[in-house]
């Protein structure tokens, strides 16, 4: 009787810790230099999460950043307006780039980021593909 308690209280135990098992982060990181008036297109992937931060400097006296959360969307959707979803986290007062987008297969989208010359050392872009596994 006791060894079917033990063996009951561990099946219990072991579907519990099966049943409340976190999710691990994954990150994937891409790191890109842009020149000054250039533009790098990145891909958003439709249902994927994307935290980019971007960095332009001049004479390394001034600086303008931003980072910004990218939600995939299904852009070919009408409701999206052709967009991925955007939250800007932060950014300064002044920034240095722009984005445009368009249709990259049936749902993606390419998310073009576009110098518009003012920092002297191009854009810095860090693209992180946020996941759990």
């Amino acid at each position: 009787m006791k060894k079917q308690k033990i063996v009951l209280f561990s099946v219990i135990l072991l579907i519990g810790i099966f049943l409340n098992q976190s999710l691990f982060a994954q990150v994937q990181t891409n790191c890109y230099k842009v020149k000054s008036g250039e533009s790098k297109s990145i891909l958003i992937e439709n249902g994927q999460l994307y935290r980019i931060t971007i960095k332009s400097c001049w004479y390394s006296a001034e600086a303008c950043i931003g980072t910004y959360l990218i939600y995939g969307l299904n852009v070919s959707d009408p409701k999206t307006q052709g967009r991925p979803s955007v939250l800007v986290v932060a950014e300064t007062p002044t920034i240095d780039w722009r984005f445009s987008y368009r249709l990259n297969g049936q749902y993606n989208a390419d998310m073009r980021i576009t110098s518009q010359g003012w920092g002297d050392q191009g854009l810095l872009i860090v693209v992180e593909k946020l996941s759990c596994y």
